[in-house]
């Protein structure tokens, strides 16, 4: 039987991050093989959680429980994983999480959009959708303004800081951006004027989009086949 002991459903990235990647431990201790066999392998697949425009942007095959780790920014994922063992039977579950900006157990920000990569629209400008549905509040409120701020990460100001270039609010909203490497940041606030922040890099297309990570299975012999007591 598949079990996921990490990630948590939601997973805390430090503003140390900086838009940048926060490093998630995938574990499968607990996962348990048919009689008498041992689970020979774990396949983990990690895809973005946005309703047809799901993407793949990881894939792990390892020998150990809690051999595999991704990288991944702000936003909403689905975590599968298939558990084989030695009798090549496989069992498997899927998981739900958000990696977040905000506090564990009070109010987060998620920025479930733009993805690490926006396909270029026709023409000079590409519409980027800035979705932060899946922020919730603490218990006992509720959240009361999003806003966001968009800034250019590679045309500097002449202080060289990033160039401011949107600014919008809502729990939706869209932007139109030029080709380039920008940071999408969100201010959440709640009725009780807690406030969550989340930072996220990407980039605006015609830039080729990067490939999934991709782990092999581990360069590791087989387990052992299951141990078996001498007659008396």
């Amino acid at each position: 039987m598949a079990m996921i002991a990490s990630p948590p459903q939601t997973v805390i990235a430090g503003s140390e991050l900086q838009g940048g990647n926060k490093s998630i431990s995938l574990d499968a201790s607990g996962s348990t093989p048919s009689p008498g066999h041992l689970i020979e392998r774990y396949i983990w697949t990690v895809t973005t959680a946005q309703p047809g425009n799901m993407e793949v942007v990881y894939n792990a095959t390892v020998r150990q429980a809690n051999a595999a780790f991704v990288e991944l920014p702000v936003g909403s994922y689905i975590v599968l994983l298939r558990v084989v063992d030695t009798s090549d039977r496989s069992s498997s579950i899927t998981q739900n999480f958000v990696v977040a900006g905000g506090t564990l157990g009070g109010l987060i920000a998620v920025i479930s959009q733009p993805l690490s990569y926006a396909p270029a629209s026709p023409g000079p400008f590409t519409t980027i959708l800035l979705d932060a549905q899946n922020s919730s509040p603490k218990p006992g409120s509720s959240i009361t303004q999003y806003v966001w701020a968009v800034v250019d990460r590679v045309n500097l100001t002449a202080d060289g800081k990033p160039t401011p270039v949107a600014n919008v609010t809502g729990r939706l909203a869209q932007v139109r951006l030029r080709p380039g490497a920008y940071q999408v940041g969100l201010l959440v606030l709640d009725s009780d004027n807690t406030n969550a922040i989340a930072q996220k890099n990407f980039v605006a297309g015609p830039m080729p989009r990067p490939p999934p990570g991709e782990v092999s299975v581990q360069d590791m012999p087989p387990p052992p086949s299951p141990s078996r007591r001498s007659p008396g």
